[in-house]
């Protein structure tokens, strides 16, 4: 297949690694969510070695930051003098935070993106420096195959992040959408500007144009749209998501970080269990992380940000599917490590 051909239609490679992790422990003062990313993408390093980057989302609960805002407005109208310390602690100036943080507002939680990706390995494209400054406790990641013919263009790398009229999205996708250019010919004509040439902007443009009311209604109907492979985390202002095509093309799994009794004992705002999603079972040996199930083909699972503490309370849609459930063979010849369990 010729290079303009195949990078056309295909931008974010077949063959990809996602992780993602989500939690209920509030503010900067839990920041693991990237530092685990990072090693569930190190441990699927073997499934993409030219780009990698990690958003993460700091959430906060909207009436703890209210009332820290009024508490610093009325030691301001005491003329107390001791703000400084008060200004350094606050979780929501963005000057504190390098790479251009998002801040964003919402009715239950108020969240902050962060992101940072560029080409090469998870090792090189995440520094010491670099690491520290994605905070939050909610994270997604994407490393990203590379073929003969790749163009390098840094458009493509994901994590996506995108801003439309109910706030922020960020998407990790690991699949080939097969009616990619048909829909595409579509928005084009209508005047839509696409920023990369991946397939997987093509379901944030989607989402954007939906006339649903909620996110999660605008996102089974762009989902509804697609037909091919797709392994999705998606994370907004208030939701998380993990996505599977109804054909269970590519894998998708769903483990638990439970906190010890210490951890509980000595911070118990952050003693809730976190709820990681990786391409392999592999990401969450490195990570201590238990594994619950594969998320099934065609299921879609969704998290509110401000209920992630029983999977109980995690709604789970699903996607209608024409053709039956039809695994790629290449992931245990090929795709996949050895030691993952795969496809059940």
């Amino acid at each position: 297949m010729q290079y303009e051909d195949y990078e056309s239609k295909d931008g974010a490679r077949p063959k990809c690694a996602v992780f993602g992790v989500v939690s209920g422990n509030r503010g900067p003062q839990d920041g693991q969510g990237a530092q685990i990313t990072y090693f569930g993408l190190h441990a699927q390093q073997h499934r993409g070695q030219e780009s990698a980057g990690i958003l993460s989302f700091e959430v906060h609960d909207a009436v703890s930051v209210a009332q820290k805002k009024r508490k610093r407005m009325n030691a301001e109208k005491r003329g107390d003098k001791d703000l400084g310390r008060g200004w350094h602690s606050h979780p929501n100036l963005t000057g504190l935070h390098p790479f251009g943080a998002l801040k964003t507002k919402s009715k239950g939680v108020r969240a902050k993106a962060h992101l940072h990706k560029d080409f090469g390995l998870v090792t090189d494209v995440f520094t010491k420096e670099i690491l520290p400054a994605l905070k939050g406790g909610c994270a997604i990641g994407h490393t990203r195959y590379s073929t003969s013919g790749s163009d390098k263009t840094a458009h493509n790398i994901q994590p996506f992040l995108v801003k439309y009229r109910d706030g922020h999205i960020g998407l990790a996708h690991n699949g080939d959408i097969s009616n990619f250019r048909k829909i595409q010919e579509q928005f084009v004509k209508a005047g839509t500007l696409f920023h990369s040439t991946s397939d997987s902007e093509l379901i944030l443009h989607l989402i954007s144009r939906s006339q649903k009311k909620t996110q999660p209604e605008q996102v089974m109907e762009s989902l509804s749209m697609l037909e091919g492979a797709f392994s999705i985390l998606m994370i907004t202002d208030n939701y998380f998501f993990a996505i599977r095509d109804p054909n269970g093309f590519r894998p998708l799994h769903m483990g638990v970080i439970q906190r010890s009794k210490q951890d509980a004992k000595d911070n118990p705002d952050g003693a809730q269990p976190m709820y990681c999603f990786a391409s392999e079972t592999c990401a969450f040996d490195l990570i201590g992380a238990k594994l619950i199930r594969e998320v099934e083909p065609g299921e879609v699972i969704c998290i509110s940000l401000d209920n992630v503490g029983n999977p109980q309370d995690f709604k789970s849609y699903r996607l209608p599917g024409k053709y039956g459930v039809s695994p790629c063979i290449f992931e245990y010849v090929y795709f996949a490590r050895a030691d993952s369990q795969i496809f059940g």
